[in-house]
C-alpha cells in the first residue's frame, strides 16, 4: 500500500489515540486534549493521522500562524493570526514501530505540498533536541527572531526553531 494513502484528515474522534501517542512519545513535554482538539478545529486541513492495520500510528498538527514566531508548548491560541502567511508545524509522531520507512516524510511532503498550494511564504517548526537533522534533511533551517528564545524554551533541552520555504 502506498504509505501516501495511509495518512488521513484527523477527525475529533482520532484525538485520544492523539494525545495517548502525544504523552507516549513527548512525556515531558506534556500537551492537554484541549490544545489538539483546540488546533484541530482551528485548521482541520492541517491535521493528519496515520493508520496502519486500524491502529493510530501517527499524526500531524500544523495552522497557519506568523513569520519567526512559535506558539508556547501546551497553550491555547484561541484563533488564528490574520494575516498568517506562515503554515506553522505543531508536532509530527510516528510511532517508533513504523519510524525508518518514510512516513513521517510523506507527511513533511504533503504539509509542504499544502503550504505551496495555499501560497504560503514559509513552513517553521521548533524542532525537538535530537530532531533537527531529520528536519534539515527536508529543507528547514535553523532560523531566530525576536523573544522566540523564550518560547522555545518550554520545548526542552536541544530545542531549535527552524523554517523553509515552500518552493
Amino acid at each position: 500500500m502506498n504509505p501516501r494513502l495511509r495518512w488521513r484528515p484527523m477527525r475529533p474522534l482520532d484525538l485520544p489515540g492523539v494525545v495517548a501517542l502525544a504523552q507516549a512519545e513527548h512525556p515531558t513535554l506534556p500537551e492537554r486534549h484541549e490544545v489538539f482538539a483546540e488546533r484541530l478545529e482551528l485548521c482541520a486541513r492541517g491535521c493528519k493521522v496515520l493508520k496502519i492495520s486500524g491502529r493510530l500510528s501517527g499524526y500531524l498538527v500544523s495552522h497557519p500562524w506568523v513569520p519567526r514566531d512559535a506558539p508556547e508548548l501546551d497553550t491555547l491560541i484561541g484563533a488564528l493570526p490574520s494575516p498568517a502567511p506562515v503554515r506553522y508545524i505543531h508536532d509530527l509522531v510516528v510511532a517508533p514501530v513504523h519510524r525508518g520507512v518514510g512516513l513521517a516524510s510523506e507527511a513533511v511532503w504533503q504539509i509542504i505540498d499544502d503550504a505551496r498550494a495555499e501560497n504560503a511564504v514559509a513552513l517553521s517548526l521548533v524542532a525537538l533536541g535530537g530532531t533537527a537533522p531529520f528536519w534539515a534533511k527536508h529543507g528547514f533551517a535553523q532560523a531566530f527572531g525576536a523573544g522566540l528564545s523564550r518560547k522555545i524554551a518550554g520545548y526542552g533541552a536541544g530545542a531549535a526553531f527552524m523554517e523553509r520555504r515552500p518552493a
